[in-house]
């Protein structure tokens, strides 16, 4: 079966090469590329387009592997350079809005002061999530979903770059700290 190949304009792929990789594609190549993966190999994507690599990557690193990890854990060892500010923007965005569905659907926070159920059974605050006991495989203290996606979202534009991976000119908050 051909897979489609995405473009935002015929202009941009005769200035700038720029195609995307589709998503069948890119499940394909990190399986096989990263079929023994733990989760502390570090990649750097040197184009990353609108994400759909690096979303595929941290989407088994989560969901696939045989290891348990948190989204931000598993963005840590994830690089990328892209050229375009746009997609650096869209791949951000893409990356926040799969980590806060994964989160609502695996992970319970807990205030540390009130402590996990905040003094309520775990039936009540499984059924006040809308959540199921076996879905629920990791817990974070110390955090809401918010505070824990203003983290990524700073890792991400740490990770996640505008810059030109050629020339390695780098434009970055973080650039010259």
């Amino acid at each position: 079966m051909p897979k489609k190949i995405k473009i935002k304009s015929k202009k941009r792929v005769r200035a700038f090469g720029e195609v995307f990789t589709p998503m069948a594609l890119c499940r394909e190549m990190i399986r096989e590329g990263l079929k023994d993966d733990d989760g502390s190999k570090t990649i750097l994507e040197p184009s990353f387009g609108n994400g759909n690599i690096i979303l595929t990557i941290l989407h088994e690193r989560l969901e696939c592997s045989k290891v348990s990890n948190l989204p931000h854990e598993a963005l840590q060892t994830i690089y990328g350079i892209e050229l375009q500010q746009d997609n650096v923007e869209e791949t951000h965005n893409r990356i926040l809005n799969y980590v806060k569905r994964w989160c609502q659907k695996y992970v319970l926070f807990a205030d540390p002061e009130k402590g996990l159920l905040d003094g309520r059974d775990l039936d009540t605050v499984f059924e006040e999530r809308g959540l199921e006991l076996m879905t629920v495989t990791r817990f974070i203290f110390g955090a809401d979903l918010n505070t824990y996606l203003n983290q990524v979202k700073a890792m991400l534009e740490f990770n996640l770059v505008q810059g030109d991976a050629l020339t390695m000119d780098i434009n970055t908050q973080w650039a010259g700290r």
